[in-house]
């Protein structure tokens, strides 16, 4: 496995974890302005775990020995996590939440 890929993945999965974990304790909460904050922070870790994982990789690529040309290319992949990045992030809290929220359905219906 590539520095660049063994970095995306490290920060990633951690954002991951902690960011659905959050989402998914919010969900279960009775009172709306906290599985709002907790959505919305959810959103946030994992949009950092994004940002650090492909900026730390593409510093772990290029001080790798050897590296590609392509270890040293614009700063495209980084810029476009940045400003975008919440788009996925979004798309898995979002998935998330609505799982919990659906288990909470299920669980005040269950005699």
């Amino acid at each position: 496995m590539d520095p660049y890929t063994q970095e995306l993945l490290t920060y990633l999965l951690s954002g991951l974890i902690i960011g659905v974990g959050l989402v998914v304790w919010g969900a279960f909460h009775k009172k709306w302005m906290v599985r709002l904050l907790a959505f919305v922070v959810g959103i946030l870790v994992i949009w950092y775990g994004l940002v650090m994982g492909v900026a730390n990789g593409f510093s772990a690529w290029q001080q790798s020995p050897d590296p590609p040309p392509e270890a040293f290319a614009d700063g495209g992949p980084m810029v476009g996590m940045l400003v975008f990045g919440w788009i996925p992030a979004g798309f898995v809290c979002l998935f998330a939440y609505g799982l919990a929220r659906w288990r909470v359905s299920a669980m005040k219906k269950s005699p």
